[in-house]
């Protein structure tokens, strides 16, 4: 006798339903298998790498620098010093304001000059002036009013001699 199993539309729809979704459960098994795994080398990384810095920034603060000036210092020394002469550089700069150079020209202008152009730059800190004079007794008039600013060091005058009106002054803050 022969028996046949005959498995209606209705069974296979169902069978196949089974299967895809058997499939789907081990696609998602196997993403967050990988994203276990990745979160699990991400963490022991992390935790590698904390360990090579401190390692790291501990070799660097036990490290000794030879100044210019000849004295031995540890890094971090070395590195509060530096810290404290930017403050101080900070405040110079900040103090060196562009209004009160304004005024502070203004007052140590003789009548006889006129100014032209007035500039900073902050890269070496110095203060360009160009005009010119009604006549050669106003330059060092001019040039005497600039050298009592408290902030101005180092005033020159480059003034063309043939055009004795012609003035160029720099200074260094």
């Amino acid at each position: 006798m022969i028996r046949l199993n005959v498995i209606g539309q209705n069974e296979k729809n169902q069978t196949d339903d089974l299967l895809r979704a058997h499939a789907l459960f081990l696609s998602m098994l196997v993403i967050v298998g990988i994203c276990a795994i990745t979160v699990t080398l991400l963490v022991i990384g992390r935790a590698y790498l904390n360990i090579r810095l401190t390692s790291a920034t501990d070799e660097l603060a036990s490290t000794k620098i030879v100044t210019p000036a000849g004295e031995t210092l540890p890094v971090l020394e070395l590195t509060k010093r530096v810290n404290a002469q930017l403050a101080v550089l900070k405040t110079q700069l900040t103090a060196f304001q562009f209004d009160t150079v304004l005024i502070d020209l203004g007052t140590a202008t003789p009548d006889g000059v006129t100014l032209t152009a007035v500039s900073i730059e902050t890269k070496g800190n110095t203060l360009n002036i160009q005009g010119f004079a009604s006549s050669r007794n106003d330059v060092p008039l001019f040039e005497a009013g600039l050298k009592q600013l408290p902030y101005l060091e180092n005033v020159s005058l480059q003034s063309n001699l043939n055009e004795r009106t012609h003035l160029a002054i720099t200074g260094t803050a």
